[in-house]
C-alpha cells in the first residue's frame, strides 16, 4: 500500500509529507475460507487497506516506528488474525546522504489477555 503522510519530527516534513509504502503480514487460519470459499470466512483485504489508510491519514507520527505500532495495533483489535507483520517504509527521508528510504519492521502477536 502506498500512501503520501504527514509524518515526520521535521516541520518540513509535516508540512510536505512524503511517500509511504506499508506492507502487512497477516497470520491467521484459513481452513474456514478453504472449505467454504466465501470472503464472510476470510479477511477482507478492502477493509484492512481502509484501516490502514485512516491510521496514515488522521494521525500524525514523527517516529515511523510508532506508526508501525499504530497500525498493527489496529488489525489486531478489528480482523481475526493471530499475529501482524508491518513494515513501513518512508521513502527519501532528509538524512544526510544518498539514501532510498528507511523502514521499520515489527511483528506483534494478538494478545489473549
Amino acid at each position: 500500500m502506498r500512501f503520501h503522510a504527514r509524518h515526520g519530527a521535521l516541520p518540513e516534513e509535516r508540512l510536505l509529507g512524503s511517500v509511504f509504502t506499508v506492507n502487512l503480514e497477516l497470520k491467521t487460519d484459513c481452513s474456514g475460507a478453504k472449505l467454504q470459499d466465501s470472503l464472510k470466512n476470510a479477511v477482507d483485504y478492502r477493509e484492512v487497506y481502509k484501516t490502514v489508510e485512516k491510521v496514515m491519514g488522521d494521525n500524525r507520527f514523527n517516529l515511523i516506528e510508532t506508526l508501525a505500532e499504530t497500525i498493527a495495533e489496529e488489525i489486531l483489535r478489528f480482523f481475526t488474525v493471530e499475529e501482524v507483520t508491518v513494515s513501513v517504509l518512508k521513502h527519501l527521508p532528509p538524512v544526510p546522504g544518498m539514501i532510498d528510504g528507511i523502514e521499520a519492521v515489527i511483528t506483534r502477536p494478538k494478545r489473549t489477555d
